[in-house]
């Protein structure tokens, strides 16, 4: 009912739900997130890689996205860096129909290496830094005159 009240649309909607809130088996959690999916909202996995991951619950949560966390990012494309781990979570999550968005993304080497595994998004200072909202839509504001 919030969703349909607050005058959005549902797809336009991104719900972030942590590694841990979907380990913790919760039918009932489960149940709401999935009519949620139903009505068109989009639900990510946070952090993943930080926790206790298990394919099962990977597997048979409504995700539509999963958000790799940043500290398997660091270390990319050097020695003993995590890329064989990465591009496994990222074709893990492709065949179960997510996309990936990697966390914490702050150079373009971490941004091309990312590519080159196959990640859908990048999201962290190399992209923007993080602003308050009122601050996003006032540059988006700007940002839209000056196009006009």
């Amino acid at each position: 009912a919030s969703v349909r009240e607050s005058g959005l649309e549902p797809s336009n909607l991104v719900l972030e739900i942590s590694e841990k809130t979907m380990l913790a088996d919760n039918p009932a959690v489960t149940r709401a997130l999935s009519a949620l999916k139903r009505s068109g909202v989009r639900i990510a996995i946070d952090d993943f890689g930080t926790g206790y991951s298990s394919l099962a619950h990977l597997r048979d949560f409504p995700a539509d996205y999963l958000k790799l966390d940043g500290s398997l990012v660091r270390d990319l494309g050097q020695q003993g860096g995590d890329d064989p781990i990465v591009r496994s979570i990222i074709q893990l999550a492709h065949s179960l129909n997510m996309s990936v968005i990697a966390e914490w993304v702050s150079t373009d080497d971490q941004s091309q290496r990312l590519r080159l595994l196959g990640c859908d998004f990048v999201q962290g200072n190399r992209i923007g830094e993080a602003v308050a909202a009122n601050e996003f839509t006032s540059s988006r504001a700007t940002s839209a005159e000056r196009r006009a």
